[in-house]
């Protein structure tokens, strides 16, 4: 009995690590903070829930990709979702107005760069879109 807990104990461990490839920050205060004491890079994840296909596509082939996941250290990653109302509502529509003018969803923006280089909004998740997404953070 004792082996059999210890075994699906280690199964839901092992489980739980793999699905954490990403840190995912939900409050906007603790994402900036984030950023500013540990030199992180902070992305910024826009959705809009009306793209499911390619906002799985973005889950599965980026935050999850093996790239990302050496590079996860160096991000802190925020969602916004236009349709989710929070007390962050306000400090997302501020972003999106400042970094997807345009309301492109889904779309990424590397948004607080440590150097002079700033992308653009990534907004083509196709496989040459996620591949140039990966090598900008690679470059960082």
């Amino acid at each position: 009995m004792k082996y059999h807990i210890l075994s699906v104990l280690f199964c839901f461990i092992a489980i739980s690590s793999f699905s954490q490839n990403v840190k995912w920050e939900n409050n906007y205060a603790k994402a900036i903070e984030s950023t500013r004491n540990t030199d992180k890079t902070l992305l910024l994840y826009f959705v809009d829930g009306e793209d499911s296909g390619t906002e799985r596509k973005i889950k599965q082939e980026i935050f999850k990709a093996d790239e990302l996941k050496s590079l996860t250290k160096d991000f802190v990653v925020y969602k916004i979702d236009v349709n989710t109302k929070s007390r962050d509502s306000k400090y997302n529509e501020r972003l999106i107005s400042s970094y997807n003018y345009n309301r492109v969803f889904p779309s990424i923006k590397i948004a607080v760069v440590p150097s002079v280089y700033a992308p653009q909004l990534f907004t083509n998740f196709d496989d040459e879109g996620i591949k140039a997404f990966l090598d900008t953070l690679k470059k960082l």
